[in-house]
């Protein structure tokens, strides 16, 4: 079953990051959607079946359609553009190490997600608020995102 939730997600990026990435101009968006990964990680807390994981995974796709391609533009809006590669290529490694240490650290707090759900996915939505808050502080000033062909 959770073979397709990650299939949900994969045809969603296809079929609507373009669309939805030519709404994204300002970078101050990425708080939304860190308000929208908050919001939808805090209701895994409380998914009665697995219709409504399906639902909950169409608004953390969509979250993570916002946040994806306006973290990089800011990461590349930010780098020296002398070092700009080399500051992609650390900004890929950290949000991948990221990855890799939260699904760890997930793994070790999933029997205490099941007894206490709440606790840990309010503790995600407390993090996703913060989060939220301070890249409308870097973003600040920004207007827009330029696009390249």
């Amino acid at each position: 079953m959770v073979g397709i939730l990650y299939m949900e997600n994969g045809l969603l990026v296809v079929f609507l990051q373009d669309l939805i990435g030519r709404y994204l101009k300002r970078p101050s968006l990425i708080a939304l959607g860190m308000v929208i990964y908050g919001i939808s990680y805090l209701a895994v807390a409380f998914i009665p079946n697995f219709t409504w994981a399906i639902v909950d995974m169409f608004f953390i796709t969509l979250a993570e359609m916002i946040v994806s391609p306006i973290s990089q533009s800011i990461a590349n809006m930010l780098a020296d553009p002398k070092a700009r590669g080399r500051y992609m290529g650390l900004y890929s490694l950290v949000t991948g190490l990221g990855r890799t240490i939260a699904s760890s650290i997930s793994s070790l707090l999933m029997p205490y997600a099941l007894r206490e759900p709440l606790a840990l996915w309010g503790f995600v939505l407390v993090m996703a608020a913060l989060s939220s808050g301070i890249y409308l502080n870097v973003t600040k000033g920004t207007l827009t995102v330029q696009r390249s062909a």
